[in-house]
């Protein structure tokens, strides 16, 4: 499945280097695989935390306005390498195994992605994948 959109330059050189580097440490320390973590955020202007701390009996107001939301999706070595993407579109499961099988394709030995147990990480996308 490719990309909805390249991958910029910088984000595939990143990707190279966290993978050389990975390599070269994973022989240096004897060890048999890459480890990696993926995860996705977004961020808009308007805040979304509808509570805070403040003094009794006076509101506090945060100015906003509306923008457009920037959505992150990021692999990080455990040497805090990370190469990231960052995007408009919604990160879907789709967007994620499009990124993991970019990754894959400069890849050659075993790695290992750790994710959280979030809905796009655990939908029948991403379990098709594991289990191909």
């Amino acid at each position: 499945m490719p990309f909805t959109r390249p991958v910029p330059p910088e984000n595939q050189r990143l990707l190279q280097r966290i993978y050389r580097q990975s390599r070269h440490h994973a022989v240096r320390q004897r060890s048999h695989c890459i480890l990696l973590y993926l995860d996705e955020s977004g961020f808009c202007l308007i805040p979304y935390v509808p509570y805070g701390w403040q003094p009794m009996g006076e509101t506090l107001e945060l100015p906003s306005r509306r923008s457009q939301r920037l959505n992150v999706l990021g692999l990080m070595s455990r040497y805090n390498r990370l190469a990231s993407d960052v995007s408009t579109q919604s990160i879907t499961s789709e967007v994620v195994i499009a990124c993991i099988d970019t990754f894959f394709t400069q890849v050659d030995k075993r790695t290992v992605i750790v994710m959280d147990q979030s809905s796009i990480h655990t939908s029948d996308a991403i379990l098709d994948q594991l289990e191909a």
